[in-house]
């Protein structure tokens, strides 16, 4: 399950803005959406929230059915989060190899 939260920090400085997250269960970012406008940015590598002096706000979840546009997310045997889609996975693994347990488990070359 993937948690949306939206970021509701008053800072000091009215120029910082706040963001979008959408976060694993173990905490890791994994995509944001600036201002919570505009496109969905994915991370190649998901990233720790620090969550230190800031305050959010759940506004929705959604599972792997749900993810959008055809991302799947498999965790790794290490507990990273990595994104799958039909071109490719983030793990290590694909980049250098162009193939990884996670991708062959969702999908197969031809």
């Amino acid at each position: 399950m993937i948690s949306i939260l939206r970021e509701i920090t008053q800072w000091d400085n009215p120029a910082i803005p706040n963001h979008e997250y959408h976060v694993t269960p173990g905490g890791k970012t994994i995509a944001y959406r600036k201002s919570g406008e505009g496109d969905l940015i994915h991370l190649k590598t998901p990233m720790r929230l620090d969550r230190r002096y800031r305050k959010f706000e759940s506004i929705g979840s959604y599972t792997n059915e749900e993810a959008p546009k055809n991302v799947i997310y498999e965790t790794g045997s290490g507990g990273n989060i990595y994104e799958v889609t039909p071109e490719g996975c983030t793990c290590i693994g694909f980049t250098f190899h162009k193939s990884c347990k996670h991708w062959k488990k969702h999908y197969s070359r031809v």
